[in-house]
């Protein structure tokens, strides 16, 4: 390699550093923390601090107090009535804490612990004072959805639900955990559940709200602890739905858990001691920039690392073979499965496959029930829209028309699939 080659390298290694140290540390925009840790910061999407403000909201009068030490010294100070309240994706109890909670409960106080997995230390602790027959608490199962809709099964209106989306920087789908069969144990009360349905029209209901009376007090369990997180309360839906869930308060002050430990693995259950400095939440690098010594060390250190690579991997790289270009085959694809659909003559299959993809268009994108009846998801779309009456019932109509005859043309296909697509241009307009 000639000088002039060195030269070239080290100014290119030279430059990005440049850009990744402005691209990382320099950023106009502010950047999320999108990790499901529900601890109380108010930046955070899936922390809890809109709960909390929420809950002080309730009751002026009412003390709010954030716990700081282990349960089996803050509970036992508690005064009577009281309110325990965790949420986190599971709860790390050991033997002697799980046991003040159980303590707490059964001098007259309420705990709500709101986790994405079973307590089963609790639970387990609870079944066994509860029943002296042979009982097992049952197992959790789980949907994956973008859109679920929560039922209060307290109200006498079963027809009333509040529609939960959920989204984050990477996917729009999520693990909505919730019990399917009620266990048959003494003081266990169904509060709540959820139902959520595909495109095919198939439901999936379960409990995911429940309540367990314990003595003189009671447990209140809810299955889907990211409800309650920043991003979904933003939801006007979800802040009505928070009320009814909290309306079981005592008048007594809420403990909200926010104890230094930490949460990490849910798969493996482990944990570890959060010191003070990370509550602040400062980056371990931060200590290293604030020294200008140990700072420009650091990007000596990366200057070092990325020029070794790049030699090293020179020398030992072997030769790249030269591969045949790709050939693009998605048109061949496309025309293919359309010279297939034309030869079975099957227009009734590809007007179902529209319409489904119509109605997943409704719900994920618009938040619509596309479970009710016609007329009822036509007076959404009305409400949502500026589209006339008549465009929008002519769709459905329509599908009617093709579901009951299941035979259909050519014509009746391409005005159907026409309709559909004028009405998608409307609402980008």
């Amino acid at each position: 390699m000639n000088k002039k080659s060195k030269i070239i390298i080290f100014s290119a290694v030279f430059i990005g550093i440049i850009i990744l140290y402005f691209g990382l540390f320099h950023q106009s925009k502010k950047r999320f923390d999108w990790s499901e840790d529900f601890v109380l910061d108010k930046e955070k999407p899936f922390g809890t601090w809109l709960l909390s403000e929420l809950l002080k909201e309730y009751d002026a009068d009412r003390d709010f107090k954030q716990l700081n030490t282990p349960l089996d010294q803050s509970l036992k100070k508690a005064k009577i009535p009281s309110n325990y309240v965790f949420i986190g994706q599971e709860i790390y109890l050991e033997e002697h804490s799980a046991d003040s909670v159980l303590s707490f409960v059964a001098k007259g106080n309420n705990a709500f612990i709101f986790t994405s997995s079973n307590p089963s230390i609790l639970l387990n602790k609870i079944l066994h004072e509860q029943s002296a027959d042979s009982v097992y608490f049952p197992f959790e199962s789980y949907y994956s959805d973008s859109l679920i809709s929560y039922i209060n099964d307290e109200e006498k209106s079963k027809e009333v639900g509040y529609f939960i989306p959920y989204s984050d920087r990477w996917t729009y789908f999520y693990h909505w955990n919730y019990l399917e069969i009620s266990p048959a144990i003494n003081g266990f009360k169904k509060l709540g559940s959820f139902e959520a349905f595909n495109e095919d029209g198939e439901s999936r209901k379960g409990t995911n709200f429940y309540s367990i009376k314990f003595k003189k007090g009671t447990f209140y369990f809810h299955t889907q602890s990211v409800a309650f997180t920043n991003n979904v309360l933003k939801e006007k839906d979800m802040l009505a739905y928070t009320n009814r869930v909290f309306s079981h308060l005592n008048e007594g002050p809420i403990l909200w858990e926010e104890h230094n430990w930490r949460f990490n693995q849910p798969s493996t259950k482990t944990w570890f001691f959060k010191p003070d400095y990370f509550k602040s939440g400062k980056s371990p690098l931060s200590f290293i920039f604030l020294n200008p010594s140990l700072k420009w060390a650091w990007y000596l250190l990366l200057v070092f690392i990325i020029v070794f690579v790049i030699f090293n991997g020179k020398r030992k790289m072997g030769i790249i073979p030269v591969l045949p270009a790709r050939k693009n085959t998605s048109l061949e694809h496309i025309q293919l499965i359309s010279e297939l659909y034309q030869r079975e003559n099957d227009h009734y299959a590809i007007s179902t496959k529209v319409f489904g993809n119509f109605l997943s268009y409704l719900r994920n994108e618009m938040r619509i029930n596309t479970k009710q009846d016609s007329a009822k998801i036509i007076d959404e779309i009305l409400i949502k829209t500026n589209l006339e009456k008549k465009d929008v019932e002519s769709i459905f109509n329509n599908w009617k028309s093709i579901e009951n005859s299941r035979k259909v043309n050519t014509e009746t296909f391409l005005l159907f699939n026409k309709e559909i697509n004028r009405f998608l241009e409307k609402l980008k307009q």
